[in-house]
């Protein structure tokens, strides 16, 4: 090592001090971490100076630092983000970047370090336990891998790479149906790690259980998706063997999944295969030109409901169940397609709103129209259609013809006995739900300003955490345009939180005018504003309403009283 290079280590934290060894410069080609060069856009206005932003060298170098491992130049990444750490020995972000880079270039015991100090700062977080465990994994040691995957789960549990890696750990130690399991809920949050499975040797142990061929199926059913028709263009997109994919389309077909024709061309025909109507439909297709650039896509009639890989595996792995159930029980519309392949005396559907009226509201009357056709054909595959709302039980039958139980969902006081107590929040508005148009949230954001309370918005939340923001609030607005019957509604009785709703769908059925809640019209922020601010002066009415509403809910949506019905559901 050159006195140049000493100097530089002697004004470094004695963290980051080099152990006396040059490490050979090599190319980043580690699994799962596959660098994709971006142009990284760092946009400083031309009054930013180090003398008004204290953040400025540190964003700078950081910048040029990402920029060198895109250039796949990772010792001098490496040296950037040590100068970094020169302002902030505690620096997270350059931590990791510091990590990744030492690891790539095998130097295993100074990315370690590097991980281990994030650690030391915050032990939950989840980049570290996962990068850590690909340290300890090309180490061989796969059982403390599997720890640390085990730990970036726990810290977040929908790190879809960490399940992954945790499948991969398994794998290794041929522990096969757990890593089963770990792929397949990898798979359900990125559809694209089954791409990323069915080509990595680390599942050498897995390739031959039925589990796995289900995910091939995946792989090979989304390259149907994305346009992709011939057995040439599904080994060329999957980088599965040729043999492996003549497989698969044929245990697809059996399934009755895909449907094989012959395209002619000038000279021979050429085999080409497409998913089954029903299925296209469902979760969209995508058209190529004769270039394979894509010239039109099907949209999903679907928006923020579920994800296609959901009734994808749910529908492959139901197929592999032989036994025959007294009774299955689908809970939405896509779930349906898992019903309809499970064997079972009784198939039951139980949906939440009308699905054709929520696609026509969020998208074109064509769109409506298609949905509305495919909602009549999947509603045909149950025996027993159930609904938690009169009104939908009412709409359908007027709509479609269609005879619904009503079926109400109950409320599980169990559920609460997590939830903390937790001190009240003077004249906080809660709303609880998805950041969508149906809902109204734009509607409450509109008044928020006019309002005599704090509006905290739970639409990302998972829900013991909304819960809590919910028990401590003064009040609970659900604005929506249109509404089934609002679980959250029933929550908030329970925990005796006063609710505002607007006149849709399943509402009144729960929030009975002045008595249990108060109703206010659709698309009115006038009204909503007075009424909001009157509920937050009224102290006395307001806890009126919410002892009303508390006994209505233990009275009508308990287990107690609705238990019996859902045992004559399943056994009559």
């Amino acid at each position: 090592m050159d006195n140049t290079s000493n100097e530089k280590s002697d004004e470094m934290p004695e963290f980051f001090l080099e152990k006396g060894k040059n490490t050979e410069k090599k190319k980043p080609d580690k699994k799962s971490f596959v660098l994709k060069k971006k142009k990284t856009e760092v946009e400083l206005k031309k009054s930013e100076t180090s003398l008004i932003d204290p953040s400025f060298n540190r964003n700078k170098l950081f910048s040029k630092g990402i920029n060198r491992m895109a250039d796949e130049k990772l010792e001098d990444a490496s040296h950037i983000f040590e100068m970094v750490l020169r302002i902030n020995p505690n620096d997270v972000d350059a931590l990791l970047k510091l990590g990744y880079c030492r690891f790539h270039l095998e130097d295993y015991t100074e990315s370690m370090r590097a991980y281990d100090k994030v650690l030391d700062i915050d032990v939950t977080n989840a980049d570290a336990w996962n990068l850590k465990s690909l340290v300890y994994y090309e180490r061989k040691v796969y059982g403390k891998a599997l720890d640390c995957a085990d730990k970036a789960i726990d810290s977040d549990p929908t790190f879809g790479m960490a399940w992954y890696n945790r499948a991969c750990y398994l794998s290794m130690e041929n522990q096969i149906p757990e890593s089963l399991d770990a792929l397949v809920r990898s798979i359900e949050i990125d559809v694209k790690n089954a791409k990323r499975a069915v080509k990595d040797k680390d599942f050498m142990n897995v390739r031959l259980e039925e589990g796995f061929k289900r995910i091939v199926e995946v792989v090979v059913i989304e390259s149907l998706r994305q346009g992709y028709h011939t057995i040439g263009s599904i080994v060329w997109t999957t980088f599965l063997d040729k043999e492996d994919v003549i497989k698969c389309l044929t245990r697809l077909m059996q399934k009755g999944l895909v449907v094989k024709h012959e395209k002619r061309q000038v000279w021979s025909t050429i085999d080409t295969y497409d998913l089954i109507p029903e299925m296209a439909n469902k979760i969209g297709t995508i058209k190529r030109g004769m270039l394979g650039i894509p010239s039109k896509s099907l949209s999903k009639p679907i928006k923020n409901l579920k994800n296609p890989s959901f009734s994808i595996l749910g529908s492959l792995k139901a197929l592999s169940y032989t036994k025959t159930y007294d009774a299955v029980h689908a809970w939405n519309l896509p779930s349906a397609f898992i019903m309809k392949k499970i064997k079972s005396k009784k198939k039951i559907l139980s949906v939440h709103g009308i699905y054709s009226d929520q696609v026509n509201m969020l998208h074109s009357k064509v769109t409506s129209s298609l949905v509305n056709f495919g909602e009549n054909r999947v509603l045909d595959w149950a025996n027993i259609l159930t609904t938690d709302s009169k009104s939908v039980q009412l709409a359908y039958k007027e709509k479609l013809g269609k005879t619904f139980e009503y079926l109400p969902a109950p409320l599980d006081p169990d559920k609460f006995k997590d939830i903390p107590e937790v001190k009240k929040r003077d004249n906080q508005i809660a709303y609880v739900g998805r950041d969508s148009y149906e809902k109204g949230i734009d509607i409450l954001r509109s008044i928020e300003s006019k309002v005599k309370g704090k509006v905290v918005y739970c639409t990302n939340l998972d829900w013991s955490d909304a819960m809590i923001k919910l028990k401590e609030s003064s009040l609970l607005v659900v604005p929506s345009r249109m509404e089934s019957i609002p679980q959250v509604i029933k929550e908030a009785f329970y925990l005796k939180v006063p609710v505002i709703a607007t006149n849709v769908g399943g509402n009144p059925e729960l929030v009975q005018d002045n008595q249990t809640g108060i109703l206010v019209p659709p698309n009115e922020p006038q009204t909503l504003t007075l009424r909001i601010n009157e509920i937050l002066e009224n102290k006395e009415y307001s806890k009126k309403l919410a002892e009303s509403a508390y006994n209505f809910i233990n009275q009508n949506f308990s287990w107690d009283v609705l238990l019996s019905r859902y045992i004559r559901l399943y056994t009559g």
